[in-house]
């Protein structure tokens, strides 16, 4: 693909997405191990390289960085902060969604985060929202799933979400 191509021939860019990358793995396992300062600031740092790639073919790095963000914001109990990070990432993937090769790939993070924002609102006590979001990661992911796969694999897609049917059952 020329996009690969254009990477492949900007080693600048290659290294700079490989940084980015080892960052935000890096904030990952401060997470896990407790430190979630220490992973704020990786994945922070990690968001500024993706940004000042500014290309279109890294918009899912920024994406997947203020997810991350979210995700230590709401581990933080910083839950409208988590959300207002998860709204970018949404809009950030929307808007990369033409340009990304693997669309499989953006529709189930999509879903991903609606589902995590449906979780943060069930844990601030917002059920119709919660249940809003859960609703659209689980279309979301269904969706994917049925474009992939074809009809027969619909199953495997709500078998697959265990976390978003649970919250509908939660609320229904």
């Amino acid at each position: 693909s020329l996009s690969v191509i254009k990477t492949v021939a900007n080693p600048d860019k290659m290294a700079k997405r490989f940084e980015a990358s080892v960052l935000g793995n890096l904030g990952g396992v401060y997470l896990f191990l407790g430190e979630p300062q220490r992973a704020l600031q990786y994945h922070t740092d990690a968001l500024g390289i993706w940004q000042t790639l500014n290309d279109a073919d890294f918009l899912d790095g920024q994406a997947d960085a203020h997810q991350k963000i979210a995700t230590v914001y709401s581990y933080l109990g910083q839950k409208r902060e988590a959300l207002k990070r998860y709204e970018q990432a949404l809009a950030i993937f929307r808007q990369a969604s033409p340009h990304i090769k693997t669309l499989m790939r953006n529709r189930t993070s999509e879903a991903g985060i609606f589902n995590a924002i449906g979780v943060v609102h069930a844990q601030l006590g917002e059920n119709r929202q919660a249940l809003s979001y859960y609703n659209q990661a689980l279309k979301t992911a269904v969706d994917a799933w049925t474009r992939r796969r074809g009809l027969t694999h619909r199953a495997a897609a709500v078998n697959g979400l265990p976390m978003i049917v649970s919250g509908l059952m939660k609320f229904s």
